[in-house]
């Protein structure tokens, strides 16, 4: 009897334990990562974004939905933004985004945004499963050149949800397991282009029927133009696939590998 106690205390432990790394805060958020990840607080021009838009019930009818690179994601390619907001004279949505990753340093001066090629696309969880993205960057990695940081700027992306569930992200700051990120609705998380990411949901959210809808933006440089709908699954050479030196905690490659075989 006391050894079958003993035993539960240690399963308790060690569950306890798995929760802890998977919803302690990112340590990915930390200050050496501060030039390539960045993550800001809701403030009051997100809150006059965040009035503009319509009801997600009548986002999800209304967009042109597709899948999301072999995930439980589904994806929509904005072409007109008056389809995401509300009828609202005198509001441009595409300005107001603007207006707000510029406040928050996404300049053309500072960081060479090319904000006449930016793109967005928005996202939703489409079913219960935990599958998430392949790991991948959203633009083709390349390297700043010596001597040419002040021409050659790398690309960003950037993250909004827009439904109160906020959303999630795997994030890397470099080789090993990734950790789960979940993003506040007001919160915007940007990505400088060499983060290795994946959007998903990790097994300890047990909400259902959340659709986490976000928005995803591509903030692209001369340098760095944005792609056609594609994700980049290698590393610089080109042939190296991530998925070789990044990887999901062992509870999610389990589920990808039992799903495979379902």
């Amino acid at each position: 009897m006391e050894q079958k106690k003993e035993t539960e205390e240690l399963s308790n432990k060690e569950e306890e334990t798995n929760a802890v790394v998977l919803i302690s805060p990112c340590v990915v958020l930390n200050q050496f990562n501060r030039s390539r990840i960045v993550l800001v607080e809701h403030d009051d021009d997100m809150s006059s974004i965040m009035q503009q838009f319509r009801k997600g019930s009548v986002l999800y009818d209304k967009g042109a939905w597709e899948d999301g690179f072999d995930s439980n994601l589904k994806q929509w390619i904005v072409e007109n933004y008056n389809d995401l907001g509300k009828k609202t004279k005198g509001t441009c949505l595409r300005t107001m985004f603007i207006k707000l990753f510029k406040k928050h340093g996404f300049t053309t001066e500072e960081r060479g945004i090319k904000y006449d090629e930016m793109r967005c696309t928005v996202l939703y969880t489409r079913n219960q499963d935990y599958k998430p993205q392949q790991i991948h960057t959203d633009y083709l990695l390349k390297s700043v050149e010596e001597n040419q940081g002040r021409k050659q700027f790398l690309a960003w992306t950037a993250h909004l949800p827009i439904t109160n569930e906020g959303s999630w992200i795997w994030l890397w700051s470099g080789p090993g397991i990734g950790e789960p990120l979940h993003i506040k609705m007001g919160q915007v998380l940007f990505l400088r282009s060499d983060v290795v990411h994946a959007g998903g949901r990790p097994p300890v959210d047990k909400l259902e029927d959340q659709k986490y809808l976000r928005l995803h933006f591509y903030l692209p440089t001369k340098y760095q133009p944005a792609p056609d709908n594609s994700i980049f699954l290698t590393e610089h050479d080109q042939w190296t696939k991530l998925e070789d030196s990044y990887a999901f905690p062992n509870i999610i490659s389990e589920l990808l590998i039992k799903k495979k075989k379902e």
